[in-house]
Protein backbone atom coordinates (compact mmCIF):
# COMPACT_ATOMS: atom_id res chain seq x y z
CA UNK A 1 0.00 0.00 0.00
CA UNK A 2 1.36 3.41 -0.98
CA UNK A 3 1.72 6.35 1.39
CA UNK A 4 -1.12 8.13 -0.45
CA UNK A 5 -3.44 5.10 -0.07
CA UNK A 6 -2.64 4.86 3.64
CA UNK A 7 -3.38 8.56 4.05
CA UNK A 8 -6.74 8.24 2.25
CA UNK A 9 -7.62 5.21 4.36
CA UNK A 10 -6.81 7.10 7.55
CA UNK A 11 -8.87 10.08 6.39
CA UNK A 12 -11.88 7.88 5.59
CA UNK A 13 -11.60 6.13 8.96
CA UNK A 14 -11.38 9.41 10.85
CA UNK A 15 -14.45 10.66 8.97
CA UNK A 16 -16.43 7.59 9.97
CA UNK A 17 -15.23 7.84 13.57
CA UNK A 18 -16.12 11.53 13.78
CA UNK A 19 -19.60 10.98 12.37
CA UNK A 20 -20.16 7.98 14.61
CA UNK A 21 -19.20 9.89 17.74
CA UNK A 22 -21.40 12.81 16.77
CA UNK A 23 -24.29 10.50 15.88
CA UNK A 24 -24.21 8.96 19.34
CA UNK A 25 -25.34 12.27 20.77
CA UNK A 26 -28.33 12.36 18.41
CA UNK A 27 -28.09 16.10 17.80
CA UNK A 28 -26.16 15.88 14.52
CA UNK A 29 -28.76 13.39 13.24
CA UNK A 30 -31.56 15.81 14.02
CA UNK A 31 -29.56 18.65 12.50
CA UNK A 32 -29.00 16.71 9.27
CA UNK A 33 -32.71 15.88 8.99
CA UNK A 34 -33.71 19.49 9.66
CA UNK A 35 -31.16 20.87 7.22
CA UNK A 36 -32.31 18.47 4.52
CA UNK A 37 -35.83 19.85 4.84
CA UNK A 38 -34.56 23.44 4.89
CA UNK A 39 -32.57 23.17 1.68
CA UNK A 40 -35.50 21.37 0.00
CA UNK A 41 -37.67 24.36 0.87
CA UNK A 42 -34.98 26.72 -0.39
CA UNK A 43 -34.88 24.84 -3.69
CA UNK A 44 -38.44 26.08 -4.33
CA UNK A 45 -37.75 29.43 -2.66
CA UNK A 46 -34.20 30.33 -3.79
CA UNK A 47 -32.28 33.54 -3.28
CA UNK A 48 -33.58 35.85 -5.97
CA UNK A 49 -31.59 37.00 -8.98
CA UNK A 50 -32.90 40.00 -10.85
CA UNK A 51 -32.02 41.57 -14.17
CA UNK A 52 -33.03 44.22 -16.68
CA UNK A 53 -34.31 44.00 -20.24
CA UNK A 54 -30.84 44.96 -21.42
CA UNK A 55 -29.13 41.98 -19.75
CA UNK A 56 -26.38 40.40 -21.77
CA UNK A 57 -26.53 43.16 -24.38
CA UNK A 58 -29.89 42.07 -25.79
CA UNK A 59 -31.90 45.28 -26.10
CA UNK A 60 -35.25 43.76 -26.97
CA UNK A 61 -38.31 45.98 -27.06
CA UNK A 62 -40.15 44.00 -24.45
CA UNK A 63 -43.21 45.42 -22.72
CA UNK A 64 -43.25 44.70 -18.95
CA UNK A 65 -46.45 42.95 -17.89
CA UNK A 66 -47.91 41.53 -14.70
CA UNK A 67 -49.75 38.22 -15.04
CA UNK A 68 -52.17 37.17 -12.27
CA UNK A 69 -52.23 33.48 -11.38
CA UNK A 70 -55.60 31.87 -10.71
CA UNK A 71 -56.33 30.40 -7.27
CA UNK A 72 -53.60 32.48 -5.63
CA UNK A 73 -52.30 35.90 -4.68
CA UNK A 74 -49.35 35.40 -7.01
CA UNK A 75 -48.50 37.75 -9.85
CA UNK A 76 -45.86 36.83 -12.40
CA UNK A 77 -43.44 39.41 -13.73
CA UNK A 78 -42.95 39.06 -17.49
CA UNK A 79 -41.73 40.77 -20.65
CA UNK A 80 -43.82 40.49 -23.77
CA UNK A 81 -41.87 41.00 -27.00
CA UNK A 82 -44.38 41.61 -29.78
CA UNK A 83 -43.88 41.25 -33.52
CA UNK A 84 -46.20 42.17 -36.38
CA UNK A 85 -44.76 39.37 -38.52
CA UNK A 86 -47.01 36.65 -37.10
CA UNK A 87 -49.50 35.82 -34.35
CA UNK A 88 -47.54 32.79 -33.15
CA UNK A 89 -45.94 32.98 -29.69
CA UNK A 90 -43.17 31.19 -27.81
CA UNK A 91 -43.37 31.22 -24.01
CA UNK A 92 -39.97 30.82 -22.33
CA UNK A 93 -39.49 29.46 -18.81
CA UNK A 94 -36.26 29.18 -16.81
CA UNK A 95 -34.30 26.84 -14.55
CA UNK A 96 -34.48 26.85 -10.74
CA UNK A 97 -32.85 29.83 -9.10
CA UNK A 98 -32.77 31.77 -12.36
CA UNK A 99 -34.96 34.46 -13.97
CA UNK A 100 -36.43 35.63 -17.27
CA UNK A 101 -33.45 37.84 -18.08
CA UNK A 102 -31.22 34.79 -18.41
CA UNK A 103 -33.32 33.71 -21.38
CA UNK A 104 -32.96 36.87 -23.47
CA UNK A 105 -30.38 35.25 -25.77
CA UNK A 106 -33.04 32.67 -26.65
CA UNK A 107 -35.77 35.30 -26.96
CA UNK A 108 -33.52 37.27 -29.31
CA UNK A 109 -33.15 34.63 -32.04
CA UNK A 110 -36.74 33.42 -31.69
CA UNK A 111 -38.06 36.98 -32.05
CA UNK A 112 -35.81 37.57 -35.08
CA UNK A 113 -37.27 34.42 -36.63
CA UNK A 114 -40.69 36.09 -36.60
CA UNK A 115 -42.34 34.97 -33.36
CA UNK A 116 -43.82 36.82 -30.42
CA UNK A 117 -42.00 35.96 -27.21
CA UNK A 118 -43.13 35.95 -23.58
CA UNK A 119 -40.41 35.47 -20.97
CA UNK A 120 -41.56 35.27 -17.37
CA UNK A 121 -40.35 34.67 -13.83
CA UNK A 122 -41.83 31.74 -11.95
CA UNK A 123 -43.12 32.51 -8.46
CA UNK A 124 -40.32 32.95 -5.92
CA UNK A 125 -37.98 33.90 -8.77
CA UNK A 126 -36.89 37.18 -10.32
CA UNK A 127 -39.50 39.90 -9.81
CA UNK A 128 -42.55 37.63 -9.43
CA UNK A 129 -44.51 37.28 -6.20
CA UNK A 130 -43.35 35.32 -3.20
CA UNK A 131 -45.27 32.18 -2.35
CA UNK A 132 -44.15 30.81 1.02
CA UNK A 133 -46.09 27.55 0.70
CA UNK A 134 -44.52 24.21 1.61
CA UNK A 135 -46.94 21.92 -0.23
CA UNK A 136 -48.42 21.31 -3.69
CA UNK A 137 -45.46 23.01 -5.35
CA UNK A 138 -46.02 21.05 -8.56
CA UNK A 139 -49.52 22.45 -8.91
CA UNK A 140 -48.33 25.95 -8.07
CA UNK A 141 -45.53 26.05 -10.63
CA UNK A 142 -47.87 24.46 -13.19
CA UNK A 143 -50.35 27.25 -12.43
CA UNK A 144 -47.60 29.68 -13.46
CA UNK A 145 -47.28 28.00 -16.85
CA UNK A 146 -51.04 28.02 -17.31
CA UNK A 147 -51.21 31.72 -16.37
CA UNK A 148 -48.61 32.56 -19.04
CA UNK A 149 -50.59 30.60 -21.63
CA UNK A 150 -53.82 32.35 -20.60
CA UNK A 151 -52.12 35.73 -20.95
CA UNK A 152 -51.16 34.98 -24.55
CA UNK A 153 -54.64 33.66 -25.32
CA UNK A 154 -56.17 36.86 -23.92
CA UNK A 155 -54.39 39.04 -26.50
CA UNK A 156 -56.81 39.69 -29.41
CA UNK A 157 -53.97 40.15 -31.88
CA UNK A 158 -52.69 36.64 -31.03
CA UNK A 159 -56.04 34.87 -31.14
CA UNK A 160 -55.33 33.20 -34.49
CA UNK A 161 -51.81 32.18 -33.58
CA UNK A 162 -50.32 29.03 -32.09
CA UNK A 163 -48.32 28.68 -28.88
CA UNK A 164 -45.08 26.83 -28.10
CA UNK A 165 -43.22 26.42 -24.81
CA UNK A 166 -39.44 26.51 -24.40
CA UNK A 167 -38.49 25.37 -20.90
CA UNK A 168 -35.28 24.51 -19.09
CA UNK A 169 -34.41 21.91 -16.44
CA UNK A 170 -36.70 22.77 -13.49
CA UNK A 171 -39.42 24.37 -15.64
CA UNK A 172 -39.66 21.32 -17.92
CA UNK A 173 -41.52 19.51 -15.13
CA UNK A 174 -44.42 21.98 -14.63
CA UNK A 175 -44.53 22.53 -18.40
CA UNK A 176 -45.45 18.89 -18.92
CA UNK A 177 -47.64 18.62 -15.83
CA UNK A 178 -49.65 21.66 -16.92
CA UNK A 179 -50.42 19.85 -20.19
CA UNK A 180 -52.64 17.47 -18.22
CA UNK A 181 -55.12 20.36 -17.99
CA UNK A 182 -57.55 20.63 -20.94
CA UNK A 183 -57.18 24.41 -21.31
CA UNK A 184 -53.38 24.29 -21.59
CA UNK A 185 -53.43 21.16 -23.73
CA UNK A 186 -55.77 22.72 -26.26
CA UNK A 187 -53.70 25.91 -26.47
CA UNK A 188 -50.17 24.59 -26.94
CA UNK A 189 -49.00 23.15 -30.25
CA UNK A 190 -45.36 22.31 -29.44
CA UNK A 191 -43.00 22.03 -26.46
CA UNK A 192 -39.19 22.25 -26.39
CA UNK A 193 -37.56 20.81 -23.26
CA UNK A 194 -33.89 21.62 -22.64
CA UNK A 195 -31.95 19.66 -19.95
CA UNK A 196 -34.95 17.84 -18.52
CA UNK A 197 -37.10 16.23 -17.35
CA UNK A 198 -36.25 12.88 -15.74
CA UNK A 199 -38.37 9.87 -14.83
CA UNK A 200 -37.24 9.86 -11.19
CA UNK A 201 -37.38 13.05 -9.12
CA UNK A 202 -35.64 11.22 -6.27
CA UNK A 203 -32.60 10.36 -8.37
CA UNK A 204 -32.57 13.87 -9.81
CA UNK A 205 -32.55 15.29 -6.26
CA UNK A 206 -29.60 13.07 -5.34
CA UNK A 207 -27.61 14.19 -8.37
CA UNK A 208 -28.51 17.84 -7.77
CA UNK A 209 -27.23 17.86 -4.21
CA UNK A 210 -24.13 15.87 -5.22
CA UNK A 211 -23.36 18.52 -7.83
CA UNK A 212 -23.84 21.53 -5.53
CA UNK A 213 -23.08 20.20 -2.04
CA UNK A 214 -19.96 22.36 -1.73
CA UNK A 215 -22.14 25.45 -2.08
CA UNK A 216 -25.21 24.16 -0.25
CA UNK A 217 -23.90 22.34 2.81
CA UNK A 218 -21.73 23.18 5.83
CA UNK A 219 -18.72 20.89 6.09
CA UNK A 220 -20.15 19.22 9.20
CA UNK A 221 -22.65 17.39 6.95
CA UNK A 222 -20.08 16.10 4.46
CA UNK A 223 -19.15 12.91 6.32
CA UNK A 224 -19.99 9.33 5.34
CA UNK A 225 -22.92 9.02 7.78
CA UNK A 226 -24.54 12.44 7.91
CA UNK A 227 -24.30 13.23 4.20
CA UNK A 228 -26.20 10.17 2.94
CA UNK A 229 -28.84 10.81 5.62
CA UNK A 230 -29.20 14.45 4.64
CA UNK A 231 -29.36 13.55 0.95
CA UNK A 232 -32.11 11.02 1.59
CA UNK A 233 -34.12 13.49 3.65
CA UNK A 234 -33.63 16.18 1.00
CA UNK A 235 -35.00 13.93 -1.76
CA UNK A 236 -37.96 12.86 0.40
CA UNK A 237 -38.78 16.49 1.23
CA UNK A 238 -38.49 17.54 -2.42
CA UNK A 239 -41.04 14.88 -3.38
CA UNK A 240 -43.39 15.59 -0.48
CA UNK A 241 -43.42 19.32 -1.21
CA UNK A 242 -44.19 18.63 -4.87
CA UNK A 243 -47.17 16.43 -3.95
CA UNK A 244 -47.49 14.99 -7.44
CA UNK A 245 -47.66 11.65 -9.18
CA UNK A 246 -44.77 11.66 -11.63
CA UNK A 247 -44.32 11.16 -14.52
CA UNK A 248 -47.64 12.27 -16.04
CA UNK A 249 -49.34 10.21 -18.73
CA UNK A 250 -48.13 11.61 -22.03
CA UNK A 251 -49.00 8.84 -24.49
CA UNK A 252 -52.20 10.50 -25.75
CA UNK A 253 -51.00 14.11 -25.54
CA UNK A 254 -51.69 15.83 -28.93
CA UNK A 255 -48.55 17.95 -28.83
CA UNK A 256 -45.21 17.62 -30.60
CA UNK A 257 -42.15 17.65 -28.33
CA UNK A 258 -38.44 18.23 -28.78
CA UNK A 259 -36.13 16.96 -26.00
CA UNK A 260 -32.63 18.44 -25.82
CA UNK A 261 -30.03 16.50 -23.80
CA UNK A 262 -26.39 17.21 -23.00
CA UNK A 263 -23.74 14.52 -23.35
CA UNK A 264 -21.80 15.55 -20.22
CA UNK A 265 -24.79 16.45 -18.05
CA UNK A 266 -24.22 15.11 -14.53
CA UNK A 267 -27.54 16.38 -13.19
CA UNK A 268 -29.85 15.16 -15.96
CA UNK A 269 -27.90 12.48 -17.87
CA UNK A 270 -28.90 12.11 -21.53
CA UNK A 271 -30.02 8.51 -21.07
CA UNK A 272 -32.60 9.75 -18.53
CA UNK A 273 -34.08 12.12 -21.10
CA UNK A 274 -33.92 9.50 -23.84
CA UNK A 275 -35.93 7.15 -21.62
CA UNK A 276 -38.45 9.91 -20.98
CA UNK A 277 -39.07 10.40 -24.69
CA UNK A 278 -40.49 6.87 -24.83
CA UNK A 279 -43.51 8.09 -22.87
CA UNK A 280 -44.63 10.27 -25.77
CA UNK A 281 -44.86 8.98 -29.37
CA UNK A 282 -44.56 12.44 -30.98
CA UNK A 283 -41.09 13.17 -29.62
CA UNK A 284 -37.80 14.21 -31.14
CA UNK A 285 -34.46 13.89 -29.39
CA UNK A 286 -31.29 15.93 -29.90
CA UNK A 287 -28.00 15.33 -28.11
CA UNK A 288 -25.53 18.17 -27.64
CA UNK A 289 -22.08 16.59 -27.72
CA UNK A 290 -19.40 17.41 -25.13
CA UNK A 291 -21.85 19.64 -23.26
CA UNK A 292 -22.76 19.95 -19.55
CA UNK A 293 -26.12 20.84 -18.02
CA UNK A 294 -27.99 23.74 -19.70
CA UNK A 295 -25.07 24.61 -21.97
CA UNK A 296 -26.29 23.36 -25.36
CA UNK A 297 -26.88 26.82 -26.82
CA UNK A 298 -23.57 28.10 -25.45
CA UNK A 299 -21.60 25.23 -27.00
CA UNK A 300 -23.58 24.73 -30.22
CA UNK A 301 -25.06 28.14 -30.98
CA UNK A 302 -25.82 27.90 -34.70
CA UNK A 303 -26.89 24.25 -34.61
CA UNK A 304 -29.08 24.95 -31.59
CA UNK A 305 -30.76 27.95 -33.23
CA UNK A 306 -31.40 26.02 -36.43
CA UNK A 307 -32.83 23.11 -34.46
CA UNK A 308 -35.29 25.32 -32.57
CA UNK A 309 -36.38 27.40 -35.55
CA UNK A 310 -36.84 24.34 -37.73
CA UNK A 311 -38.96 22.66 -35.06
CA UNK A 312 -41.10 25.79 -34.59
CA UNK A 313 -41.49 26.15 -38.34
CA UNK A 314 -42.80 22.60 -38.67
CA UNK A 315 -45.17 22.55 -35.72
CA UNK A 316 -46.05 26.16 -34.95
CA UNK A 317 -45.92 28.20 -38.13
CA UNK A 318 -47.29 25.97 -40.86
CA UNK A 319 -51.05 26.41 -41.12
CA UNK A 320 -51.54 22.80 -42.11
CA UNK A 321 -49.33 21.59 -39.27
CA UNK A 322 -50.61 18.41 -37.72
CA UNK A 323 -49.24 15.97 -35.16
CA UNK A 324 -46.65 13.86 -36.96
CA UNK A 325 -45.27 10.71 -35.45
CA UNK A 326 -41.50 10.92 -35.34
CA UNK A 327 -39.51 7.74 -34.98
CA UNK A 328 -36.50 8.44 -32.76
Amino acid sequence: MTVSEKSNQATNFSGWLRDLLMAISGLPILAAVAYGVVIAYKTYHPIRKKTTRQSGGFKLAGVPVKIPVNRSHVTLDAWFIHTTVSAHTVIIGHEVGSHKGSKLRYADFIYKAGYNVLVFDHRNHGDSSTDRAFWSMSRRFSDDIEAAISFVRSKPELAEGNIALLCFSFSTFPALYSMMRPQSQSSVRAIILDSGPTLSITQLSHRFIDAFKEFMLPSIFSGPILYPLLKTVYAMAINMMLAVKWPPKLSDLPINMLFIANEEDKIVPPDEIRQFTKLHPNSEFWLASHTPHLMAFWRHGEAYRNLIINFLSRYLTEESSQITKIKG
